[in-house]
């Protein structure tokens, strides 16, 4: 299993939605209510990780690697930013997290 590609992912998703509640942007309202979507999802990768009944109960997607891969493509492709560098390697990794959960899931059986 890529637990530590995931939690790898998860750890710098939530340092960027921390890091984006603490940045100055007044103007856009969407920037700060991501960065609260950012922490979210990184909680949620982190409990669905260490298989936490209740997070699985609501997000049984995420019990296979195909869904792990899917929720990680997916919270990537959300923090994309050219003009942030740190969110633009963020995304990288959490990409690169889901392909790797993606090919596991054709290769692996799924978990149980």
């Amino acid at each position: 299993m890529c637990i530590r590609d995931s939690g790898v992912g998860a750890g710098f998703l939530a340092a960027s939605g921390v890091m984006r509640m603490f940045t100055k942007d007044d103007e856009n309202a969407q920037f700060y209510i991501l960065a609260f979507y950012f922490i979210v999802f990184a909680v949620v990768i982190a409990l669905g990780i260490i298989q936490i009944a209740f997070v699985l109960k609501y997000f049984s997607f995420l019990k296979g690697y195909f869904g792990q891969g899917a929720f990680l493509a997916f919270a990537g492709l959300l923090l994309f930013d050219w003009d942030r560098r740190f969110e633009f390697a963020t995304s990288l990794i959490l990409l690169a997290g889901a392909a790797i959960n993606m090919i596991i899931s054709c290769k692996a059986p799924p978990p149980t």
